[in-house]
């Protein structure tokens, strides 16, 4: 970021100087040299010109979008759009966006390689992941695994993030309700972008209590067609399959073509929540077969997985979608299904 500051702080002085000089085609030719100076000096940061990642902050009563900045210890949130429920939520230009850096991607990784860089990839981080550090760490994850792995078929990742910070799970759970209504309208306008643009590849990795948010925002209407190629559903902070839950695992079944239940029998977060719910949580059980009339449900037991990382993810057992390099190999294979 320093180097960032030194060039823009040199190129600003160098403008100053030009207003000093009399001869005005002097001053037009070096003005022209100084404006190539200026766009050569931001293409050196990285950061001002990716967009391959953005986010959508969820609120009880409106969605906010924009761009990520990153620097050393934290991202940046460059907001663009604010959309309020009580209105209609269009992310035209937001998608528009997206393909055209699509489209970049490709054609800059095709130079000397075959590569398909095609995919778009909602996720939808669980609790405590707003924070800044989480946050941060999450989005290192997101790009260095998806974005900069050539192995990879996602040529962007927009971060979908609500207010996940409380220390406690009942108060992020609650936090968690309260955007149900945002992450639904954000629904619909994504099957309103499939619909128009049916050759968009989008798919969803969501985690603990962003599965939960994503599963209970689930409408009837949403389903006449698949909008996701793949949803992942790492560690879901979600009850097992009954009779009261049943029209959802439906509705789940019909808005992907792929669904992907990820679960560790030995979660000690999900065996607290499975308390604090008063039922058994399905990225703790698994997806039950006995009532598994979804064939495109497939579940995925990762208990026998070695965790990486950090003590926290080994003693929690939960987080091993960014912890686990086995798991973490296979989320980029099943993201090219």
């Amino acid at each position: 970021m320093k180097n960032y500051l030194h060039n823009f702080i040199r190129t600003l002085i160098r403008i100053i100087r030009i207003i000093k000089i009399n001869d005005g085609i002097k001053a037009g030719v070096a003005f022209l040299g100084i404006m190539g100076m200026c766009v050569s000096a931001f293409a050196q940061n990285p950061n001002m010109n990716s967009v391959a990642m953005k986010y959508i902050e969820l609120q009880p009563s409106q969605i906010i979008i924009g761009n990520l900045s990153p620097s050393e210890n934290k991202v940046d949130k460059l907001p663009q759009d604010t959309f309020k429920l009580s209105g209609e939520l269009n992310l035209d230009d937001f998608f528009a966006n997206i393909k055209g850096n699509l489209n970049q991607e490709v054609a800059t990784r095709s130079i000397g390689q075959v590569t398909s860089k095609k995919d778009v990839l909602f996720f939808v981080h669980g609790m405590g992941e707003s924070k800044a550090k989480s946050f941060h760490t999450d989005y290192q994850y997101l790009k260095k695994l998806y974005l900069d792995n050539p192995a990879s078929n996602v040529g962007a990742v927009v971060m979908v993030t609500w207010n996940a910070s409380p220390s406690f799970y009942k108060p992020a759970q609650k936090n968690a309700k309260k955007v149900l209504p945002a992450f639904e309208s954000l629904l619909f306008e994504l099957k309103a972008q499939k619909q128009m643009q049916p050759e968009l590849s989008i798919n969803v990795l969501a985690h603990s209590l962003g599965s939960f948010i994503l599963f209970n925002s689930l409408d009837a209407k949403l389903t006449a067609a698949p909008i996701f190629e793949n949803i992942i559903l790492s560690a879901p902070d979600i009850a097992i399959p009954s009779d009261d839950n049943q029209f959802k695992y439906d509705a789940l079944s019909r808005i992907a073509l792929r669904v992907w239940v990820m679960y560790h029998q030995k979660d000690r977060a999900l065996w607290y929540s499975g308390i604090a719910n008063g039922k058994k949580r399905l990225g703790r059980i698994g997806y039950n077969k006995t009532k598994n009339t979804h064939p495109n449900i497939k579940a995925i037991d990762v208990t026998e997985y070695k965790i990486d990382d950090s003590a926290k993810g080994k003693w929690n057992k939960h987080i091993y979608f960014r912890t686990s390099p086995k798991v973490m190999e296979m989320l980029v294979r099943i993201l090219k299904k």
